[in-house]
């Protein structure tokens, strides 16, 4: 995952949009507040040049993360 600069922490969070879970899943799962998500996916999506979550996971699938 260090080869495309995706943390362990990335992947899991665009395998999460790959099923369909939304910030408030996410949150709970990974025991974060509302907040951190939104932030968190931002950087992921800043990381991956796009600017939408459906971006994100179809670059994941193109780059073989998911």
């Amino acid at each position: 995952l260090s080869s495309v600069g995706l943390t362990e922490e990335d992947r899991q969070l665009l395998q999460m949009l790959a099923e369909g879970s939304g910030n408030q899943q996410i949150a709970e799962q990974l025991f974060m507040s509302d907040r951190t998500v939104k932030r968190k996916l931002q950087d992921l999506m800043d990381k991956m040049g796009v600017t939408t979550r459906a971006q994100a996971v179809a670059e994941g699938f193109k780059r073989g993360i998911l």
